[in-house]
């Protein structure tokens, strides 16, 4: 470890003392981090930055109450993470950018979501050919969350779109000091927020699992893994069509042969479509969702 010189550098920005009781609180309880939980009111938000993009692993180490971020990126570099490479636990995209909370007094915070929130404004952001942070020409952001229960599980819908009475929303010289704050600059994302794990931190976490919960079995809608009756009616479903099929069938007397178009049988990628989707998909999602982003 290197030594370390005199200067008080900016890692001991947030280390303080606790508050002595009696004085008034400093802090009202609003976290840095920005959750767009599902409410009636819908958020606002304006970004300060253009995001950063990184994979979080949300199943493999759920056991062991750890969600670590994984050292890998994208598919051409898993094999720095041995429970993606080994497990089939794909880990999922997510985003994290400063933005300016407009509900909350113009805070500062840092909205951390996935391609629900953040490709519709990337997709804008192509469109348009604008950047959506920009200091000039970006705009306002109006996100609604809603919940509902489909099938018996919540599922959570996102309605992202400008906050067109606004239009453009060029930040104020209040927002630019604001940003001016070492620990509001963008690398401080990656460096102190969302810090990748190395490919040595993955392997140890994933040491600790036990040799049945290192393969990333099919899950419900619950993110619970299916047992081996509800795997087994899966795999099943297209048998009856494919068992029909190759019974063989009695010759039918005919007045003279004829050539009649015969239906065409199922192929097996037809039966396949029916079949359980590999593990690796259960624990996140396509890569087309995402490559456009940002």
């Amino acid at each position: 470890m290197a030594i370390e010189n005199d200067d008080v550098g900016p890692g001991w920005d947030g280390v303080q003392p606790p508050s002595k009781g009696g004085g008034k609180r400093q802090n009202d309880g609003l976290s840095l981090f920005m959750r767009l939980e599902p409410r009636p009111e819908p958020y606002h938000f304006r970004l300060a930055c253009t995001p950063i993009k990184f994979r979080k692993h949300r199943w493999a180490f759920r056991s062991l109450k750890q969600y670590p971020i994984s050292p890998a990126t994208d598919q051409n570099d898993r094999d720095l993470d041995v429970a993606w490479r080994e497990g089939k636990f794909m880990p999922v995209t997510r985003y994290a950018a400063f933005v300016f909370d407009r509900d909350n007094g113009n805070r500062l915070r840092i909205l951390e979501e996935g391609p629900d929130v953040f490709g519709p404004i990337g997709n804008d952001a192509h469109v348009t050919k604008t950047n959506p942070a920009s200091a000039t020409k970006g705009w306002d952001w109006i996100a609604l969350v809603t919940e509902e229960v489909v099938d018996g599980r919540k599922v959570r819908k996102y309605q992202v779109v400008i906050d067109r009475n606004k239009g453009s929303t060029p930040f104020t010289e209040a927002e630019i000091k604001a940003l001016d704050n070492p620990k509001f600059q963008r690398s401080e994302l990656e460096s102190r927020y969302f810090v990748k794990s190395t490919p040595e931190e993955i392997k140890d976490l994933w040491e600790q699992l036990p040799a049945s919960a290192r393969v990333n079995e099919p899950r419900d809608g619950k993110g619970r893994q299916k047992t081996a009756a509800q795997q087994a009616a899966a795999s099943t479903q297209a048998e009856p069509a494919a068992t029909k099929d190759a019974e063989p069938k009695a010759a039918e007397p005919k007045a003279e042969p004829k050539a009649e178009p015969k239906a065409a049988e199922p192929k097996d990628d037809f039966l396949a479509e029916a079949e359980p989707e590999p593990a690796e998909a259960h624990d996140g999602e396509s890569e087309e969702e995402s490559a456009r982003m940002f």
